[in-house]
């Protein structure tokens, strides 16, 4: 399968610049999905999750890692994915949807920006392995 998990990040939206959603991602080669940790104050996500989505001990990450591993196909994963964010159209980053799609980066950090415009984008950043993973993963972008 070729997709991407990253465990630990927060996602910026436009629509509230002010606030870090603390999110685990799992990329696709066409599209994201965000999978959010908590509470999504001030920005609501349409229907906020349960906390730890009913995974053993709450934990988020290990839970996707898990859904991942035990997926037999990209379909498979990606149903599964839908299912646990509710069909939550807010949490998919389809990058047709969108103008721009970059990687940019600054001593060690990646960040993976997609934009319409100055005032209507959605990025995430990462550090360190999980960056040069994630430029590897996006190397066509």
């Amino acid at each position: 399968m070729n997709v991407l998990l990253i465990e630990q990040t927060h996602v910026v939206y436009s629509l509230a610049p002010s606030d870090l959603c603390s999110s685990a991602v799992v990329c696709f080669k066409d599209f994201y999905i965000i999978v959010v940790k908590g509470p999504s104050h001030p920005f609501r996500v349409d229907h906020d999750p349960v906390p730890g989505y009913n995974f053993p001990n709450n934990d988020v990450a290990a839970g996707l890692r898990n859904m991942i591993d035990s997926a037999s196909s990209e379909d498979e994963l990606k149903a599964k994915l839908f299912e646990l964010i509710q069909n939550n159209g807010t949490c998919v980053v389809n990058f047709s949807d969108y103008k721009k799609v970059k990687i940019g980066g600054f001593l060690g950090a990646k960040t993976l920006k997609v934009s319409n415009n100055a005032m209507n984008y959605i990025s995430f950043s990462v550090r360190k392995d999980t960056a040069k993973a994630l430029a590897q993963f996006y190397s066509d972008l």
